[in-house]
């Protein structure tokens, strides 16, 4: 066999460079004409394309080999019948791959609908993943739905209970005015008194809201410092000390055992405080309440307080530590403190921000509510991370 020379590889690459060349432009027209039509067409002419090039040079090629017209007939049938083939091939996995297109496409208007689809394994490596993107997505949309339904109920029932709650105490000086206006009251220091009670009562509505403003969006700075739980509980006991005397509770601190633990110990026993006077509200008058320290998670400490009360629903228990949460209708604003309702929310918020939680739980012997944080305080930023942890709750 004699060695090509120069020209005949020159020869060569022109032939198949100017085909090329021709074919590509070609093909490159009728897929601008064909930009609208389906996924098959533009792959049959892709193929239809390649095809074309690899026939057109080697015809070139072989006429200027002056084989005999028998062998030149031979290859142009070989040619013809392998395009052929090859178109029918490229029609075929055309259409397997517009069928699996199809299929995610059925699965987009599912997801668009709300509806949660399952991954399908059918298809090239790349259109399974692509399902198996599909699917996770689906159900992440599915469960942000479900979060935003949940705020948007809470939103609800928190608009509802405030504007309840800010309504008392502006229907009480109404009727104080129009008492006054009617000669009814004459006693200026009395009215006076009473309008500075329920004046009282919606400062304290507003603080709770703001407060709960600041610890959802994460405006409040932690300032943690090492903490002594006995000492902190026995703040928080003295503060509604008061309360519970005038209900003859008694507030009986339990299994403290001097832990100490990473905290801001302001917002802490605020925390604590909120849990007790929840408690004290809501136990059953000349009962007992316990305040005691827990370990059971490695790590972390929970500060529970126990009554003697049948505490909220189980199936409410979920609802605890919404902004505004009643257990049931006497749940209202006619408690001592003219508190929103707020109270729990505020836990939960406080403990989320030291990286912990809120939880509450039914006893043999009555009802628990506690926060459980790192005793280390390693969940404890400088400000509020947005990104607390869930709650947990526990019944």
């Amino acid at each position: 066999m004699m060695p090509l020379s120069g020209t005949d590889i020159a020869i060569v690459l022109g032939t198949v460079l100017a085909v090329t060349v021709v074919t590509a432009g070609a093909g490159m027209l009728l897929l601008r004409l064909a930009r609208r039509r389906s996924l098959g067409v533009q792959i049959s002419i892709v193929t239809g394309a390649v095809l074309a090039t690899l026939t057109g040079s080697t015809l070139a090629i072989a006429a200027q080999m002056y084989i005999s017209e028998h062998d030149l007939t031979i290859l142009v049938w070989v040619i013809a019948a392998a395009a052929v083939a090859g178109i029918l091939l490229a029609v075929l996995l055309a259409r397997t791959l517009r069928r699996s297109l199809a299929d995610l496409g059925a699965s987009l208007d599912q997801v668009a609908a709300g509806a949660v689809v399952p991954a399908s394994a059918h298809g090239s490596p790349e259109v399974s993943a692509l399902s198996a993107q599909l699917a996770e997505t689906s159900r992440k949309l599915a469960e942000a739905r479900e979060a935003i339904e949940q705020l948007d109920a809470s939103r609800r029932r928190f608009l509802s209970w405030i504007s309840h709650d800010l309504r008392t105490p502006l229907t009480a000086v109404q009727a104080l005015a129009e008492a006054t206006e009617d000669g009814l009251i004459t006693d200026p220091t009395e009215l006076a008194r009473q309008v500075r009670a329920q004046s009282d009562a919606m400062s304290r509505m507003i603080d709770d809201i703001f407060d709960l403003s600041r610890l959802s969006s994460g405006a409040l700075q932690l300032r943690p410092s090492r903490v002594p739980l006995t000492e902190l509980i026995s703040d928080a006991v003295t503060d509604v000390q008061q309360i519970a005397a005038g209900r003859g509770i008694r507030i009986v601190p339990a299994a403290l055992d001097g832990t100490v633990i990473h905290a801001d110990p302001h917002e802490l026993t605020r925390a604590v405080r909120n849990l007790l006077t929840n408690a004290v509200h809501y136990a059953p008058a000349g009962s007992t309440i316990t305040v005691s320290t827990l370990h059971r998670v490695t790590g972390s400490v929970t500060i529970a307080v126990d009554d003697e009360g049948a505490g909220a629903d189980a199936d409410e228990l979920d609802l605890m530590f919404d902004a505004g949460w009643r257990g049931d209708p006497s749940r209202t604003s006619a408690r001592a403190d003219g508190g929103a309702g707020l109270g729990l929310a505020i836990v939960n918020s406080i403990a989320q921000a030291h990286g912990g939680y809120a939880s509450a739980e039914h006893l043999p012997d009555g009802f628990r509510v506690a926060i459980t944080v790192p005793a280390a305080g390693d969940g404890v930023p400088s400000v509020t991370d947005a990104a607390a942890p869930s709650r947990h709750v526990g019944g």
